[in-house]
């Protein structure tokens, strides 16, 4: 039995518990188990952070039961999909004892990493958008970076996967409400992170700061999202970090906002600055509504 038990859209987990989300997700698709439970999401955030780990502990199989869901869940489950072609058969559901953990801040506790999680900065650093990426990522950068700069720019695609990531976690698909949901987690990320842009990408990303003026918060407009009709019709543009069967498509008013930002930039690279201009020259249906909603 499905139950719909959402955890608060806005709680910021760790990397530790994210980490952990997936690792369990995964265990049960390897063991073939029909329900994610609390007591596999700890044995796998135990397994992960062990300096010498053994064989892996497999723990009993839990009573079927009520499932749930939440935004962290189904951003762990797209994950793990996303990341393993072909798709795996077996499709776990989250008990609710794990929606309930998430939403009481129960697995704040676990081992690993305790930093927020900073999805797009992995992202920026691959592409070479950031002022002072890790050692591995700045070694890394080179190539993807001239691959990247063909298109549309470090920030800007590195966005794109943001979008689908905020989608994911809405459980629709990539409308022009997750476009700007990105910009605003953006800043956000970037300074959990510590992180800086390259130096010359600020004035092509104030969007974040620009809608901040207006009283709007990732918070405040990730609450409003859900309540926010969705945009209906679907285009057939795909995400340029390696599209997969699991990603959300992107809608037609999305496709627009997008591309209206991209002719607003004249002088290089469009950002979330422009992102939020093209919000007055377009329709962007679902963000509209959201902003308006918040405001």
């Amino acid at each position: 039995m499905w139950c719909a038990y959402p955890a608060p859209v806005n709680r910021v987990i760790s990397e530790g518990t994210a980490d952990a989300l997936r690792a369990a997700y995964y265990y049960a698709v390897v063991d073939d188990r029909p329900v994610v439970d609390v007591a596999m999401v700890r044995a796998a955030a135990g397994r992960i952070t062990a300096k010498r780990p053994g064989p892996r502990e497999v723990t009993p199989p839990s009573e079927p039961g009520e499932t749930g869901d939440a935004p962290d869940l189904r951003e762990a489950r797209w994950w793990v999909r996303r990341d393993n072609d072909p798709l795996p058969a077996v499709d776990p559901g989250w008990s609710i004892s794990v929606v309930t953990a998430l939403a009481g801040g129960e697995f704040a506790t676990l081992p690993g990493d305790p930093a927020p999680v900073t999805t797009i900065i992995g992202l920026l650093g691959v592409g070479g958008g950031l002022e002072h990426p890790r050692r591995v990522v700045r070694w890394m950068s080179g190539l993807t970076r001239r691959m990247l700069d063909r298109a549309d720019g470090p920030v800007l695609i590195a966005l794109e996967m943001e979008a689908a990531r905020q989608a994911v976690r809405l459980g629709r698909q990539l409308d022009s409400a997750a476009v700007i949901l990105a910009a605003l987690s953006l800043d956000e990320q970037l300074a959990a992170a510590g992180q800086r842009l390259v130096p010359g990408a600020g004035p092509a990303n104030q969007g974040g700061a620009m809608l901040r003026s207006r009283g709007v918060t990732l918070a405040a407009a990730q609450e409003a999202a859900p309540g926010v009709r969705e945009e209906v019709e679907l285009s057939p543009r795909q995400l340029v970090w390696g599209h997969t069967a699991v990603d959300p498509s992107w809608t037609a008013g999305a496709v627009v906002l997008w591309e209206a930002a991209k002719e607003l930039a004249e002088d290089g690279p469009a950002g979330t600055t422009h992102l939020v201009r093209a919000l007055e020259v377009t329709g962007a249906p679902a963000a509209t509504a959201m902003l308006a909603a918040v405001g």
